[in-house]
């Protein structure tokens, strides 16, 4: 009884990740931060997933540009109104600090993630919006990096 119980629930879990992979046309959008233990991880599934007929966009900074399109996934950049970067920033700039540190503040109290991820959000997200919406095919699914408070959006 036991060993057909095991059977039933391998042919189980054999469908739904058959199922899973036959959903061709899907559209999954990463979005992360370009350090090397949060981008890395994710190669091998947006290799996978491009492997199994999904189309894959990437967004992160230039400097993994040749990665993820290694993976056969399309690189996009964040964009700001302002500068040519392309990543998220993980400090706060001085207009940052001068807009949103009260005076009197101990760097230590900023300095660092997850603060300037949160205050420059602000600068890419509008054209985050536009750039999510004008992918063809529209995205499916959206996997973020939860430090990217822009993500949420």
């Amino acid at each position: 009884k036991h060993s057909d119980s095991s059977k039933e629930e391998s042919l189980k879990n054999q469908s739904v990740q058959s199922d899973f992979g036959a959903r061709k046309g899907m559209h999954v959008v990463f979005l992360n931060v370009v350090d090397t233990g949060h981008v890395n991880p994710t190669l091998a599934l947006a290799k996978e997933l491009v492997g199994r007929g999904c189309t894959v966009s990437y967004f992160v900074d230039k400097k993994a540009q040749p990665l993820i399109e290694s993976t056969g996934a399309t690189w996009h950049p964040f964009r700001y109104p302002d500068t040519d970067f392309t990543g998220t920033h993980s400090v706060l700039d001085e207009a940052s600090i001068k807009r949103w540190v009260p005076a009197g503040t101990p760097e230590a109290d900023y300095a660092g993630p997850p603060h300037g991820y949160v205050a420059n959000a602000r600068r890419y997200v509008p054209a985050l919006i536009d750039d999510i919406g004008a992918l063809d095919p529209p995205a499916s699914i959206i996997v973020y990096e939860p430090f990217l408070a822009g993500a949420l959006v």
